[in-house]
């Protein structure tokens, strides 16, 4: 009976933790401890799915509670699984991050130009540039540009070069732009469940 509890102890711990944590009134310091429990969830169910995996692969069980492996055995390989979800998740997001950042600077350098050519009165230039970038990019797709892009692109689209509010609109996009990209480089981007949790 006591090795049952233990393994459901196991099993269940991080996800009781979270599941109190998430009952209490929101707070910074709160918000904090969610986010570190909702990390280490991930990291600690992965790995130790993966632990099973590797284990019913070795000596042809799954549930951990099953077999005779001594707890260094599955330390170690708890803590492999551990290092390759870790590797897996590094990569796999920063290359998700340097496609959306590549994305929010294409369009920012594109509201960076129109501001120029509003500067300078230029609204030919204006209309030039924004079908350029409706047909070259936008239709044929001949750069990645995100959801978020795209409606930073049809908010300009619809708002009249001419008017007073034109400049206004395209700086606040920038702004928008600028924050985006700091957003990709916090670290809680590196975590699947942060990102989408968050």
């Amino acid at each position: 009976m006591a090795n049952i509890l233990f393994w459901v102890a196991i099993y269940l711990f991080p996800f009781i933790r979270l599941a109190t944590l998430i009952r209490r009134k929101k707070t910074f310091s709160l918000q904090k401890k969610r986010q570190t429990w909702i990390y280490i969830i991930e990291i600690y169910y992965s790995s130790l799915f993966f632990t099973m995996l590797i284990t019913k692969f070795e000596d042809n069980y799954f549930w951990l509670w099953n077999g005779e492996n001594q707890i260094e055995v599955l330390l170690e390989r708890f803590f492999l699984s551990f290092a390759i979800y870790q590797l897996f998740i590094l990569v796999k997001r920063k290359l998700d991050s340097s496609a959306e950042i590549d994305s929010y600077n294409s369009m920012k350098v594109f509201c960076i130009r129109l501001l120029h050519l509003k500067e300078h009165e230029d609204l030919v230039g204006i209309q030039a540039l924004l079908e350029h970038t409706r047909k070259e990019i936008i239709n044929n797709n001949q750069i990645m540009i995100n959801e978020r892009s795209l409606k930073v692109f049809e908010i300009i689209d619809n708002t009249n070069p001419e008017s007073s509010q034109f400049s206004a609109t395209v700086q606040s996009l920038i702004i928008d732009l600028e924050h985006s990209i700091e957003c990709e480089s916090l670290y809680w981007m590196e975590s699947f469940l942060l990102n989408i949790f968050k």
